[in-house]
């Protein structure tokens, strides 16, 4: 019951936890990652905090969070036993999808064309007309250090499109960093696309980091005048950050279609399967109010 309750804040826990706790535990196995999450757990029962830190943790997170002020042993051990049932619920992360459009409309972004974001969705939709650049920003209230920054580049030529994505999480003390280069092309209305991505994640305090090279490809046709069916697949070389435990980046298939009614609205939907998670769906729709006035809302399971 507890689990079900706290897996619709996955995401946000684990922010916290890279940002705050520094834990090991995030890329451990589940039955580590628990046993040294109880191990901090029992250290804060006792009158102080612990002084050389649990296995799993590489910087113990009481010593961090006890010299925050008004931070409570109590809110500190609930916290805590927070993180560690939802890492024996869920081990792996997702992959962020950049774009205020595409967050706005629920992430369905498989058979989303024309958006300035391809590079970081389906490569397969990055828009052949026009060259372009975009930045994308964001700062979760009350959490300075959670920042997203991302910058995408398209750049069509005579042999396709060419681009190019930075995406930086994170600050000096953890981020995670994402360099990403991609190719689009197009044969009598079938359009295909690969990316090469390198992700990079960084602990500071002389904790290391570690890399990795993944393959994502997408493919994608009109099936008629505005009616679009997409597909891609992230990290199919299946890579791993190679450290002492091996994490496996997020591998996923998904399966979409979008549909553009005259210039009133555009429906978009997708099918997602993670290796590791259940099949999820996504939904969006996007309307035109007054103008350049676009009205957006989406569901995500």
């Amino acid at each position: 019951m507890i689990q079900k309750l706290l897996h619709p804040y996955r995401k946000l826990l684990r922010k916290l936890c890279k940002t705050v706790l520094l834990s090991k535990a995030y890329s451990a196995e589940v039955a580590k990652a628990t046993k040294a999450g109880l191990c901090v757990i029992e250290s804060l029962k006792s009158s102080h905090p612990p002084a050389g830190g649990c296995s799993g943790f590489k910087l113990p997170l009481a010593l961090i969070l006890y010299k925050i002020p008004g931070f409570s042993k109590a809110s500190l051990t609930l916290f805590l036993a927070g993180i560690c049932i939802l890492n024996s619920a869920v081990k792996s992360h997702a992959q962020a999808v950049i774009g205020a459009r595409e967050l706005a409309m629920g992430q369905a972004i498989t058979a989303l064309p024309n958006t300035a974001w391809s590079i970081f969705g389906n490569p397969a939709l990055m828009a052949e007309d026009k060259a372009s650049v975009s930045f994308f920003g964001v700062r979760y209230y009350g959490f300075a250090e959670i920042t997203d920054m991302a910058v995408s580049v398209t750049y069509p030529v005579k042999i396709g499109v060419l681009a190019a994505g930075i995406h930086r999480y994170g600050f000096d003390l953890f981020n995670e960093s994402r360099f990403r280069i991609g190719y689009k092309n197009s044969f009598k209305g079938f359009h295909f696309g690969l990316i090469l991505n390198y992700s990079h994640v960084m602990q500071g305090g002389g904790y290391g980091s570690a890399g990795a090279v993944g393959v994502d490809a997408g493919i994608a046709a009109a099936i008629t005048p505005g009616l679009w069916i997409g597909a891609k697949a992230t990290n199919i070389n299946r890579p791993t950050y190679g450290s002492l435990n091996d994490e496996e980046l997020p591998r996923n298939l998904s399966i979409g279609l979008s549909y553009r009614l005259s210039d009133i609205a555009l429906f978009s939907t997708d099918v997602i399967k993670d290796v590791r998670f259940p099949i999820s769906y996504r939904a969006g729709v996007e309307v035109r109010v007054i103008g350049g006035l676009m009205g957006r809302a989406g569901i995500t399971t």
